[in-house]
């Protein structure tokens, strides 16, 4: 399955475990998963950004779906988790 081409296996596999951790129960933000993959956060929203049109027949049938397919973060606003902050008056 051709998904996204010019993209390293490592890059394709970093941006799939985070596609499938915005599916379960452990999410995981895209610097955690380069962090441990050595795979740069940029490089795995851009795989991810290409590899979110086939999402659907990326997951197994027997995957445990805790957030399901349609509502994972559209590719245009994945980002990394930022803390939010409150502004004061």
């Amino acid at each position: 399955m051709d998904l996204v081409g010019g993209r390293s296996p490592i890059s394709l596999a970093a941006a799939a475990i985070y596609m499938a951790s915005q599916a379960s129960s452990e999410r995981k933000t895209a610097r955690e998963i380069g962090t441990v993959a050595g795979v740069a956060e940029a490089t795995i929203r851009q795989s991810y950004r290409q590899m979110f049109p086939r999402a659907k027949d990326l997951f197994p049938p027997n995957f445990n779906f805790a957030i399901p397919i349609s509502q994972l973060p559209p590719s245009w606003c994945v980002r990394h988790a930022l803390p939010i902050r409150s502004k004061t008056l």
